[in-house]
């Protein structure tokens, strides 16, 4: 048994000497030199010649032995990887989560781990950071090791960047499977210098499911952590709504089938700064991510420092034609973007979209840039002129993808001490998102209403929403209100 190798056939230095075989080795490998006199038969019968070669570098050349004149034509000869010489390669076995600190040689050599899949596993993640000088990362499933040029994956960021590798049932070109793993860590530099690092194996459990309209909660305890989910998306679906809401800075990755979506795998993403919610909208008339019957994948990615709590919610509905009134503003210097502009709700969420070819039947509607959350009574989004489309032949439309906000009955629970806090208080439904708003002047013609902090995704059939009293505003003179900004 063993791993057949693909040398390179070399002529004699001098004439009269032997043929050689130069091929990629590993130090400490131990390679098997066989032949066989009828390449052709069935099957073919191979025998070992010589002893077992122990590689002392990465490149190794063997001579082939020689054979009577008459008889060379029948020779064939091929190499076999058996296994790593005893005590000559250390390779370090990792566990779940135990971080390993360690500083490659200088010399070039690699640093070997091994770390042993189980079944049922959907993810592996190996991340090589804290590093002092540039170290690469190459990975390779047993029984071979892994170098700079031998490998299934590698990770090859500059400088002081950490190196990850993330395999799943969807990696290529070798999927995830059950079994030794084994990982490479050297110094890439001419000359290698030594380099402090510290490396960590994680498994990434099977994606949990999302249930249509139920909220999913979670806590990422530190930065790039990610969890991860999937939703199953019937026939009929037309729109798929996915809403994350935070208590600190967290991303939202979207993806259809594997591998498993997050930050270096994902069709959609929702990437806001700070505890803002995260929304992506896809439908079955989207592009260039269109919602098809199927698997989808979902990731929620930390990018705080501090442990982040967090509401996932998908849901499924037909796609909204709500279609509503914009105006264009001609570009403010040549060939700059022009806007489109049109009166919105707040937390409401809206699609631009256009079409070269208004006369079709029937008339097909690109999405132009991601769906966007309303976040004032008026809306201005800038858009860079098509390139190649005359002027005129290009035609844009605005659509509500989610519903007008409803406003809902709340009471107001007066502060438990002077001066602080009140509460608004109402009742919810699990899962939906509301947004509690306020205004200085209720008795405007046009009353202008502002968001109170960040919205909010109810975990129970009672709310209470905690609000600050304002600096400097007299007690009755601010008005609040609480509306359902999405089902």
């Amino acid at each position: 048994g063993g791993q057949p190798i693909v040398p390179v056939l070399g002529l004699p230095p001098v004439a009269g000497g032997p043929l050689t075989l130069t091929f990629n080795s590993l130090p400490g490998e131990t390679y098997r030199l066989e032949h066989t006199t009828n390449l052709f038969g069935s099957p073919v019968s191979w025998a070992q010649v010589g002893n077992l070669i122990v590689a002392s570098g990465y490149t190794t050349t063997v001579p082939l032995p020689s054979f009577p004149v008459s008889d060379s034509t029948l020779q064939a000869f091929r190499l076999i990887q058996t296994g790593v010489g005893p005590n000559l390669v250390k390779i370090t076995t990792l566990a779940n989560e135990t971080s390993v600190t360690a500083t490659t040689a200088a010399d070039g050599s690699v640093d070997y781990y091994a770390y042993d899949v189980a079944d049922g596993i959907a993810g592996l993640r190996l991340t090589v950071s804290s590093l002092t000088a540039d170290v690469n990362l190459a990975v390779h499933p047993a029984p071979i090791l892994p170098t700079a040029t031998l490998y299934s994956y590698n990770s090859t960021n500059s400088g002081l960047t950490s190196e990850e590798i993330l395999i799943d049932a969807g990696s290529s070109p070798v999927p995830l499977a059950a079994g030794r793993w084994y990982a490479g860590v050297f110094s890439p530099g001419i000359p290698p210098k030594a380099a402090g690092y510290t490396i960590t194996a994680t498994e990434i459990p099977y994606p949990a499911a999302v249930t249509n309209g139920v909220v999913q909660s979670g806590k990422l305890t530190k930065r790039g952590a990610v969890d991860y989910y999937y939703v199953e998306v019937p026939d009929g679906v037309s729109q798929a709504t996915f809403t994350l809401t935070n208590s600190g800075n967290a991303d939202l990755y979207v993806r259809g089938g594997v591998p498993l979506a997050g930050p270096h795998a994902f069709e959609a993403a929702s990437t806001n700064a700070g505890a803002a919610n995260e929304v992506i909208v896809l439908s079955s008339s989207g592009s260039p991510v269109t919602l098809t019957p199927g698997r989808w994948f979902i990731g929620v990615a930390s990018a705080s420092d501090v442990p982040v709590n967090y509401g996932l919610t998908v849901s499924f509905g037909a796609a909204a034609s709500t279609g509503v009134d914009a105006t264009i503003i001609p570009p403010a210097t040549a060939g700059g973007p022009f806007k489109i502009t049109f009166n919105s709700t707040v937390g409401a969420v809206y699609q631009i979209e256009s079409t070269d070819d208004l006369f079709a039947s029937p008339v097909t509607w690109s999405p132009v840039g991601a769906s966007l959350t309303a976040i004032a009574t008026t809306t201005s989004v800038p858009i860079p002129p098509p390139a190649g489309n005359l002027a005129g032949l290009r035609s844009y439309r605005v659509r509500q993808l989610v519903s007008v906000p409803t406003t809902i009955t709340a009471t107001f629970e007066l502060p438990s001490t002077p001066g602080g806090p009140f509460n608004v208080v109402f009742s919810s439904t699990v899962g939906a998102v509301y947004q509690v708003e306020s205004t200085d002047n209720l008795f405007a013609s046009t009353v202008v209403w502002s968001p109170v902090g960040s919205s909010v995704t109810a975990i129970s059939t009672t709310t209470k929403v905690p609000v600050t009293l304002p600096a400097g505003n007299p007690v009755g003179l601010r008005s609040y209100r609480v509306r359902q900004v999405s089902p």
